[in-house]
């Protein structure tokens, strides 16, 4: 799988929400603490090519073609669309 990275996008505070780490498990001190930093810069992307190899790396066999469309799913490839609050 490849990922190609696209222009810099600006978050949105569900974004912010998504990346954002809030805790942090530090190993020895048995507890937990509460973690602050800026949001992370983020980026559109797009699959570049979108090949599966995990099926036949772990031995199985390939899965079975699809059933028919119902009509209210589109062919091509799939585009995350933004929110009209975005």
């Amino acid at each position: 799988m490849t990922i190609r990275p696209g222009e810099p996008v600006r978050p949105t505070c569900r974004d912010v929400w998504l990346t954002s780490r809030w805790q942090a498990f530090p190993r020895g001190f048995g507890g937990e603490t509460p973690v602050e930093h800026e949001p992370w810069p983020l980026r559109a992307a797009r699959l570049a090519n979108p090949g599966e190899t995990l099926v036949h790396a772990a031995g199985l066999p390939p899965p079975a073609p699809p059933g028919p469309r119902d009509g209210r799913r589109r062919s091509g490839p799939r585009t995350l669309k933004r929110h009209a609050d975005e």
